[in-house]
């Protein structure tokens, strides 16, 4: 190894080990996986596959989602390594005969700690095997490799003892009173249906949104008179005059800043005993077979005023609620973008083919994506450049021009110097505090018109201009050679 080249790497003391059991196919099933010689399991290494997909962990079955693939993990309590599955509300249940699969460390607990100076002494770790070089020949790993820690090696902990542990496991939720942020998002967690659970305590501002108000009439006037003068102009001069087109970008200024004044209003009036919640529904969950992201029906995207309804009264009936404090839902802000793309593609491929695959992975992302600051531009190009057929690609995002009124901020539509959407959204309020909220979700659907005059339109196809636009620049000859090609050359 050259001097100066590391790597970086984690240390797991111990040893992994896994076993299996076979599922019951009913609920709640438990099983236990007992350790030979009483050996120390590390409790935060745990890992439990059903058919060789993993699960997530949790602590309480009231913590697992409607039909959530979870299983509830102690260890101590019995020796060894408990699992418990759901009963299908609480939980999936494992189907009979499915395979299931516990990966585990066993550890020397509060023995396998070292001082740094003693991990980084020559005998301290010895590399088995051997690596090969280029040519074929064998190396020693641990003639060329040294191993070296920067800490103490400080992971164990003395086992405790199963008596105490039987006695301090919980058999709830640490779910019980909607009194925090921590405790509603396990109520909608456990749901299982939404991708975004934002919660917001109100206070009180209503000398601000008072202000806020005041500010909107003003400009509302402003509004209103422009329009009464741009009209008097048409009538008399025409619509395409000079006359008329000043005023006429008069007209979309003032509108521009009515409406920052109106979201303005929205964003400071928080009541003081208000609970504010933002739920966006996981689409993967709500989309059916037969449709993706830009063909689906836009009402998924958003709770439906039934759905918010139901979940209002869930809330009242679930006896979680603290009887002072009112809940509300917040409606996400939805600004709307469209993806451009420019490609050359290699001789011999067809663009209609080569467009269906681009939808497809551009549709499976953005079901699924769940970032909450950006869509980076760059994650866009990786996507296509894996698509088979594409040479070379260049992608950009166009934006609807009222999307500044959702950001507020003027010739800022949520498209930022590096060419990402923006996913959070910055105020100002009446006193000069401001504010950032995660309350953005962007719709890649066109049916907008851009700043500059494009217009998107809502149905998406090759042939318009839509949500997706792909254009081929070139075709361009295939020279990467083949396995057999290569030979021949060599």
């Amino acid at each position: 190894m050259t001097a100066g080249n590391f790597v970086t790497a984690t240390i797991l003391q111990g040893v992994i080990k896994y076993q299996q059991a076979t599922a019951s196919g009913g609920g709640l099933q438990s099983y236990n996986f007992a350790e030979r010689n009483y050996a120390d399991i590390d409790e935060y290494y745990i890992n439990v596959y059903v058919n060789g997909e993993l699960w997530d962990k949790v602590d309480s079955l009231q913590d697992m989602g409607y039909n959530q693939q979870a299983v509830m993990v102690k260890t101590g309590i019995n020796g060894g390594i408990d699992l418990i599955f759901g009963n299908g509300v609480m939980g999936q249940i494992p189907r009979q005969g499915s395979t299931i699969v516990v990966e585990y460390a066993v550890t020397d607990g509060a023995g396998g700690n070292l001082p740094r100076e003693v991990a980084n002494s020559p005998e301290a770790f010895e590399i088995q095997g051997v690596g090969y070089m280029r040519d074929g020949s064998e190396v020693s790993l641990n003639d060329n490799f040294k191993i070296t820690s920067d800490t103490d090696i400080i992971f164990g902990l003395p086992s405790e003892d199963v008596m105490l542990t039987q006695l301090i496991a919980p058999h709830t939720s640490r779910s019980y009173v909607l009194a925090n942020e921590i405790n509603y998002k396990y109520f909608f967690k456990r749901m299982n249906m939404f991708n975004t659970i934002e919660v917001i305590r109100g206070f009180s501002q209503k000398e601000i949104n008072y202000m806020a108000q005041l500010n909107y009439d003003v400009y509302n006037t402003i509004y209103k008179s422009t329009f009464t003068e741009w009209q008097e102009a048409v009538s008399i001069y025409g619509e395409s005059s000079d006359e008329a087109k000043i005023l006429y970008k008069n007209l979309q200024d003032a509108l521009s800043q009515r409406n920052f004044a109106q979201q303005q209003i929205e964003d400071t009036h928080l009541a003081d005993n208000t609970v504010y919640i933002l739920l966006i529904p996981d689409l993967s969950k709500r989309i059916s077979s037969s449709a993706n992201y830009f063909t689906c029906d836009e009402s998924l995207f958003t709770l439906t005023s039934d759905e918010q309804k139901n979940i209002i009264n869930l809330i009242e009936n679930s006896g979680q609620r603290i009887i002072t404090v009112e809940n509300k839902l917040l409606a996400p802000k939805t600004p709307r973008f469209a993806i451009n793309a420019q490609v050359k593609i290699w001789n011999g491929y067809n663009l209609q083919s080569i467009y269906t695959s681009c939808l497809t992975a551009l549709s499976n992302y953005l079901v699924y994506f769940k970032r909450k600051d950006i869509i980076p531009i760059s994650d866009i190009i990786a996507l296509f450049e894996k698509i088979d057929g594409i040479d070379s690609v260049k992608v950009w995002f166009d934006a609807d021009v009222n999307n500044q009124n959702i950001y507020c901020k003027k010739d800022f539509y949520g498209i930022d110097d590096y060419g990402d959407i923006v996913l959070t959204r910055e105020y100002q309020n009446m006193n000069g505090n401001t504010r950032s909220v995660q309350d953005i979700l962007p719709m890649i659907r066109g049916g907008f018109t851009s700043p500059d005059g494009i217009v998107y339109s809502d149905k998406q196809s090759l042939e318009s201009v839509s949500a997706f636009n792909l254009t081929l620049i070139e075709y361009t000859h295939n020279n990467k050679l083949s396995l057999e090609n290569y030979k021949q050359l060599t």
